[in-house]
């Protein structure tokens, strides 16, 4: 997935359409201030996706995920949420805020762990269409 040659890190993965190798260089040495040579040793051991590659990865984590815990993704609006477990610790999605939600299917879900994930991207809508709304009041 990813290359390394002297000062060179780049990412291979080819994930998305958009993938842009020098990304994830610019990336490494932007956000943690690495040099070249500390991004090309950080590299060698790990792997670092361009953006494009990244949040591409992202979202077929989300459908794999989706898929191995159904009943847990609610999709309103294009929006991707996550039904966390209620008896989870003391972090709880949107601060522990009481959602009902309505699938589509005729479930109708009571959460105070909801978690945001993000707006469902175009080429994945077709994969995560919409399966629920919010019930007002």
């Amino acid at each position: 997935m990813i290359e390394s040659k002297q000062s060179v890190l780049m990412c291979q993965s080819r994930l998305s359409p958009k993938c842009n190798p020098e990304d994830a260089r610019q990336y490494m040495a932007g956000t943690f201030g690495l040099t070249p040579t500390q991004v090309d040793e950080y590299g060698g051991k790990n792997v670092v996706l361009c953006g494009p590659c990244f949040f591409h990865h992202y979202w077929l984590d989300m459908l794999q995920r989706d898929k191995q815990e159904p009943g847990t993704a609610v999709i309103v609006d294009g929006v991707h949420y996550v039904i966390g477990p209620e008896k989870s610790g003391s972090f709880r999605g949107f601060g522990g805020a009481h959602y009902t939600i309505e699938f589509f299917d005729g479930r109708a879900v009571n959460s105070t762990n909801l978690w945001y994930q993000g707006e469902v991207p175009p080429e994945f809508r077709a994969q995560m269409p919409n399966n629920a709304r919010f019930k007002r009041g």
